[in-house]
């Protein structure tokens, strides 16, 4: 069978615009486009009653791109219950409890995909992020966004969110250095700001 694992993350954040700014146009496309890949993947998982950690973190990972919330959790619940060794099914849970105010949850679950795959700058970016917008841990949000930034240089959304930590934390000089360097990578990323 064929996993869809890879064009499901892409999609995701292409959608949520964490790396390219979208028209409606193209958003409705690529919405419409996981509509059809969540139903072909559905019917593969009932026609075969699979037991694979890939197809329920797949379809998790559509039902949550989405706004499926409930049928995302409990696909994302199925796959690590499969296999607890899935480093994806807990990142996009992590980032699923983040997005519900559930930070605990959503810590413990992306420290265990950073755990499963240390080279996950995603998973990185989000803990990082959560540390210092709901933890208040700044010095563990700087250390999670640095290291984001050493496996992904290219992460504009990382330098835009350590630019705003650095700003936080009163050194101006490396906040303005990441703001121009997230605006140099991709000079729609300060949209998000607004």
């Amino acid at each position: 069978m064929k996993s869809y694992l890879p064009t499901i993350v892409t999609l995701c954040f292409v959608t949520t615009g964490l790396f390219i700014d979208q028209d409606d146009f193209e958003r409705g496309f690529i919405h419409n486009k996981l509509k059809q890949l969540l139903s072909t993947l559905t019917a593969q998982i009932i026609e075969i009653n699979s037991k694979s950690d890939v197809d329920y973190s797949t379809r998790g990972i559509l039902y949550y791109q989405l706004g499926k919330t409930e049928k995302a959790l409990a696909d994302l619940n199925q796959a690590i219950k499969l296999a607890p060794q899935n480093d994806t099914a807990y990142l996009f849970r992590g980032i699923l409890y983040y997005q519900l105010g559930k930070t605990e949850k959503a810590l413990a679950d992306l420290s265990q995909a950073i755990k499963l795959a240390p080279q996950n700058d995603i998973a990185y970016l989000f803990r990082g992020t959560l540390y210092y917008k709901e933890l208040g841990e700044k010095e563990k949000a700087l250390a999670d966004l640095n290291q984001t930034i050493k496996l992904n240089p290219q992460s504009d959304i990382a330098y835009l969110n350590r630019g705003i930590l650095y700003g936080q934390l009163g050194e101006t000089e490396k906040a303005l250095t990441d703001f121009g360097q997230a605006i140099e990578l991709n000079p729609q990323v300060t949209k998000s700001l607004r």
